[in-house]
């Protein structure tokens, strides 16, 4: 059945505690300002809580040690904890993209699932696509491509489903996360920064690449609407309806900041950053919000030019972690 054309407004009417992981992060940090009025938000968190801090619980992927307090009376999970992708690849660097995705979302599904929590919203990313331009859109009926990114996200997500003992009980989101428009970091971030210390925006190669992006009003309600909403299960595509190539996205900035665009060739980037430059900065892939379109779910912005008004405009808080806690 088809949602309402309407669902998008107001947080998860039905929901009183929600449990986050990655609570400073990008997404995690705006996410907590936006349910906290009308939501109990408790966050697991890898440092021990100081007494005062009754909403916080201690956990550490690597060692499995969780505290089982934290999903006492929890109605939803949304877990967006994982090693920043951005940096060089060095076989360390791969392994704890991995692992911490891998073990952290087994520990927390699963402790999650022995607790009786009735929703689950866990983070992927479209990386799950690869990054090959040529292929046609990737709905979320798509196979998972090739590369490092796309064999992360596959684990991370087989994590999150064998962790469910029972999936008619538990309602789980694999919410495949693109590039999230956001002054505060991630790829926006960024560019906004070198625009305004360097009067300069990269051009990644050619910049024909993809980008599947979504600005974070945007993220935040679509979040929203996977916690409340019940025909949303398994995964689903945070990414704009009307997706633009790199060169387009560097260009709107540049404009919007004041600045210049210029051409970083590619040779030059995979010499810098080998694999990374491969699948991140030159690769890229159509993908398309298949799901939320057939649920009724309306976007806040649709095009880049609403969403860079927005977001360039925005003064950026910096209080916020703004490393990329959701990976690729």
């Amino acid at each position: 059945t088809r949602a309402p054309a309407d669902y998008s407004g107001g947080a998860a009417r039905s929901l009183e505690r929600v449990l986050l992981t990655g609570a400073n992060g990008l997404i995690g940090g705006a996410l907590q300002r936006t349910l906290r009025p009308r939501l109990e938000i408790r966050r697991l968190v890898r440092s021990q809580p100081r007494p005062n801090e009754q909403s916080a619980f201690y956990w550490d992927p690597a060692s499995g040690v969780i505290d089982a307090r934290a999903f006492e009376d929890v109605d939803a999970v949304v877990h967006l904890a994982g090693e920043p992708v951005l940096g060089r690849w060095t076989r360390g660097k791969r392994r704890r993209v991995l692992e911490s995705r891998v073990l952290g979302t087994r520990l927390v599904i699963d402790a999650a699932d022995r607790a009786g929590v009735r929703v689950v919203v866990s983070a992927s990313a479209v990386g799950y696509y690869g990054c090959d331009p040529g292929d046609a859109a990737a709905n979320e009926q798509a196979p998972c491509g090739d590369g490092f990114l796309a064999q992360v996200c596959r684990e991370w997500e087989r994590a999150a489903t064998d962790a469910i003992t029972d999936h008619d009980r538990v309602r789980l989101v694999l919410a495949r996360i693109g590039v999230v428009l956001s002054p505060n970091g991630g790829a926006l971030g960024l560019m906004r920064r070198h625009a305004q210390r360097a009067r300069l925006v990269m051009i990644a190669g050619r910049g024909d690449q993809p980008v599947p992006w979504i600005s974070m009003p945007d993220t935040l309600r679509a979040i929203e609407r996977c916690l409340e909403d019940p025909s949303l299960r398994g995964p689903i595509n945070l990414v704009a309806p009307n997706p633009v190539t790199q060169r387009e996205l560097a260009k709107s900035v540049a404009t919007r900041c004041g600045a210049r665009t210029i051409h970083a060739p590619a040779p030059v980037l995979r010499l810098i950053a080998g694999d990374l430059a491969r699948e991140v900065l030159l690769g890229g892939r159509r993908v398309t919000p298949t799901s939320l379109l057939d649920n009724g779910f309306r976007f806040q912005h649709e095009t880049l030019a609403s969403a860079l008004d927005e977001a360039v405009a925005e003064t950026p808080d910096t209080e916020l972690d703004t490393e990329l806690d959701t990976g690729p």
